[in-house]
């Protein structure tokens, strides 16, 4: 590879990392749902088995998801404001 060659995958590698910072907020959520998706695959799989269709299983896994994603903030969210207010004093 010659040092142009690298020069250039080096521009790109800049650039394309730049590009991605720069639309990071947009990406972010696609980012997170795909995480979503990665970690309940297995448990849907596992609902299927016991007979439950494929779209029933995501909406049980989307539900615990959301209980256990609102029970998490419930219980967070008192240190949040204590945190808050040490920050701002």
């Amino acid at each position: 590879m010659t040092d142009s060659q690298k020069w250039l995958v080096f521009a790109f590698i800049s650039g394309s990392a730049w590009l991605v910072y720069l639309l990071s907020p947009v990406l972010m959520p696609f980012a997170f749902a795909a995480m979503l998706a990665y970690l309940g695959d297995p448990l849907t799989d596992r609902l299927e088995t016991y007979q439950l269709s494929r779209t029933k299983a995501v909406l049980v896994v989307f539900f615990c998801d959301d209980v256990g994603f609102r029970a998490g903030f419930t219980i967070a969210r008192p240190s949040f404001g204590v945190s808050g207010r040490a920050f701002c004093a």
